[in-house]
């Protein structure tokens, strides 16, 4: 299918006309450093950022009362002053600034007098920037690129300038917030065969050096690396800049453009639709861009943090929804290595989740709060969030679909299983038995909803139910596919014996008991159990389909005026899991048309001020571009429950589509071709062995080129690993 890699090749963005904003640059990144090149010309500015570049320092309070026991007594007793200093403002108190994600600083250019950037436009296909200047009267093109493997910008102007002007800012210098951390003090490096850079020191945490050179042909390198100690940042940098300069710009650049076609070529589609196109192609850049195995996972701003302002909500790891969203396309999209990033910090992490729940709550387990930085270090926040009982079921789902999408059997015994087992003796500790015999989830919120006053706190909020219920099920399978099924009895029980999903009189799903979805509000989290989750679903029966269908009125019912960008990828892939096509289409066109900034980077605001919303805060997220690039192929492949669904939520007029090598649950390698509105062409790898269970998607006959078991509306096939099978329409 040619066509997919064509339309990768077409697919960028432009820079946005007003280049004084930081948010109308361009990125560029290969998962490690992370460079937005933007400005007006005077000069032209290139903010700079690695993954490994955070401020940890965090100060506990010295209060034995913050704890979960007190947590409980304040909430039974309406002590609300004292639940919010002691969960909260205490916790500010003692780190006003910190923890929080900082960047490098700023690399600055200049050509002459009265530079202008004129116009300037990036390659998604190339991962390549290409910028056009104007000083002394003379038009001139900057080429810019961050190579794939190496953490070198290399930038070349042409015709080459004879004033050439470079300066390397660092941090304090930039960002007036940061600077009060009082930390970020550079020293200069200067040499005659290592160019010149600056040396920044994150106490308690790395070193980081950027160092550069520039040649008369107009050829600029910049190197930015990190350590543990100066000496080793300073050489490293070094030591990347020599080969740079070494290889060449020519040699450098054909390298690079060969690594972003190799990462397209492992997948592709091509839609009826311009608009879906693009959220696609832009999420899957931005992601390919921020993430890499080996290397910390992007937080709220990828490789990509704000110029000279405040790190919104400190650039963390925002587990509520932020870092689900970032990682959704890694896995149908066919990009697994991505998600390896995510699998090994969650590990890394895990020993410090795993103290925190038997100091704060009292047994053991794993707990994660929403907001933190590498090490799980907990960053000051709403209590109301912070405290979701949700949020380490949430994280665990990665792990499980990791393993479902790649079945990798080491990663299983040494990732998946642990992880699972620790957060289930979490929930296994959390829930309490009723007079009614059930299982309930005593104190924990449905996120965000209302905000962060007293009455957000709840008992038994869907979205936990549905966490814990699939968390149960995420470890009976992987304990019975590693043959150690330790707590696979233990989790049955808990199962069984959980509440049940608080329904209102009208068939749909509520907040909690007693609190129905009576207001617009950016998370629908009481609908998980439908997606990210699949335990309700059209499969499930007249009953299952009516509370579906009934759940998704009321969220139209409600309107979208407290929607943000984020809310569109979930709502897509609710319209996709209900099969309703034109609605999915139609939410991801809003999202386009309303919430990106030049239609590129989320900042979750109406921008436009089209009256869709209301809800404002015009910063940039990565979640919602890269949601939405995750939950389109909801739309042409599906493959919960055990089955595979080929083109189940297309919109009316899409007469013909195509993909190439989505994932499927399983490890299947799907590609699949529609033409005049029907499947004409599905074709299927097996990554490892197994029984391929595909819902019949021709209605006038197939052929198959193996043997195929018809049973009932599915088509069964047994694959052997490295097997294929296509079926064709006759």
């Amino acid at each position: 299918m040619a066509e997919t890699r064509r339309r990768a090749e077409l697919a960028g963005m432009e820079m946005g006309r007003e280049k004084d904003k930081w948010v109308s640059g361009l990125p560029l990144g290969n998962g490690d450093m992370g460079v937005m090149v933007w400005g007006d010309g005077s000069p032209l500015k290139f903010t700079l950022d690695k993954s490994d570049l955070w401020d940890t320092r965090m100060e506990w309070p010295d209060d034995p009362d913050i704890n979960y026991a007190t947590m409980r007594k304040c909430a039974a007793e309406g002590d609300w002053e004292r639940f919010q200093w002691l969960f909260e403002n205490a916790i500010r108190e003692c780190n006003p600034i910190g923890p929080t994600k900082i960047s490098f600083g700023r690399f600055e250019m200049t050509l002459g007098d009265e530079m202008v950037t004129e116009c300037g436009g990036l390659s998604f296909h190339r991962g390549v920037a290409e910028v056009r200047v104007r000083a002394d009267g003379v038009e001139r093109v900057l080429t810019a690129f961050v190579h794939k493997e190496s953490n070198v910008l290399c930038i070349r102007i042409e015709p080459a300038g004879e004033r050439l002007e470079l300066k390397l800012r660092g941090l304090a210098e930039v960002n007036a917030y940061l600077a009060e951390l009082d930390s970020y003090t550079p020293e200069l490096v200067t040499g005659d065969d290592q160019g010149s850079g600056l040396v920044q020191n994150v106490p308690g945490g790395v070193c980081f050096a950027g160092v550069w050179e520039a040649s008369d042909d107009g050829t600029v390198f910049l190197a930015v690396e990190s350590a543990d100690d100066r000496e080793s940042a300073v050489n490293r940098a070094t030591a990347t800049l020599r080969e740079a300069g070494k290889r060449g710009w020519d040699d450098l650049r054909a390298e690079h453009e060969a690594g972003w076609r190799a990462y397209w070529d492992a997948c592709g589609m091509v839609v009826p639709d311009e608009k879906i196109d693009h959220l696609w192609h832009l999420g899957m850049y931005l992601i390919g861009g921020s993430a890499k195995q080996g290397c910390l996972p992007p937080g709220l701003q990828g490789v990509w943090a704000l110029d000279g302002e405040r790190p919104p909500w400190h650039g963390d790891y925002h587990a509520d929804m932020n870092v689900q969203e970032t990682f959704w396309p890694v896995y149908a999209n066919n990009h697994l290595e991505l998600g390896r990033c995510l699998t090994d910090f969650l590990m890394d992490c895990l020993p410090a989740a795993e103290e925190f729940c038997e100091s704060f709550f009292g047994w053991k387990g794993a707990f994660f709060p929403c907001a933190f930085v590498p090490g799980m270090v907990f960053v000051p926040g709403w209590s109301t969030a912070q405290f979701w009982a949700g949020v380490p079921g949430w994280l665990a789902q990665h792990m499980w679909l990791q393993w479902q999408y790649e079945r990798d059997a080491e990663q299983l015994n040494e990732q998946v299983v642990p992880f699972l087992r620790a957060v289930f003796r979490f929930y296994e500790g959390l829930v309490e038995k009723g007079e009614d015999g059930k299982l309930h989830v005593p104190l924990s919120a449905s996120p965000e909803i209302d905000n962060n006053r007293p009455s957000a706190w709840c008992s038994d909020p869907n979205c936990d139910l549905s966490v814990i219920r699939n968390v149960c099920r995420w470890l009976i399978e992987t304990e019975a596919a590693a043959g150690d099924e330790q707590l696979s009895a233990r989790a049955e029980q808990v199962r069984a014996d959980l509440a049940d999903y608080a329904i209102n009189d009208e068939g749909g799903l509520m907040l909690w008991p007693g609190r129905d979805y009576d207001e617009s509000h950016r998370h629908p989290s009481h609908v998980m159990c439908i997606h990210p989750f699949d335990d309700m679903n059209v499969d499930g029966g007249e009953e299952a389909v009516r509370i579906i269908e009934r759940s998704m009125w009321e969220l139209i019912e409600m309107g979208m005026s407290r929607w943000a960008g984020h809310s569109y990828p979930q709502t897509l892939a609710l319209a996709a899991r209900a099969e309703r096509g034109n609605m999915a289409a139609y939410q991801a066109h809003i999202l386009h048309d309303v919430w990106l900034w030049n239609h590129s980077l989320n900042v979750n605001s109406d921008i436009r001020h089209t009256g869709m919303s209301n809800f404002d805060t015009n910063v940039f997220t990565m979640e919602t571009n890269c949601g939405i690039a995750g939950t389109i192929p909801e739309m042409l492949l599906q493959s919960w429950g055990g089955r595979i669904r080929i083109f189940p939520a297309v919109p009316d007029d899409w007469q013909e589509a195509c993909f190439r090598q989505l994932r499927a649950e399983g490890g299947w390698v799907i590609s699949a071709r529609m033409e005049e509105g029907r499947t004409s062409l599905v074709t299927i790898e097996a990554t490892v062995a197994g029984t391929c269970r595909l819902r019949n998607p021709f209605a006038d006959g197939y052929e198959a080129d193996r043997d195929v078991r018809p049973d009932g509306a599915d088509l069964v096939v047994e694959l052997a690993a490295g097997d294929t099978v296509s079926f064709r329409a006759v």
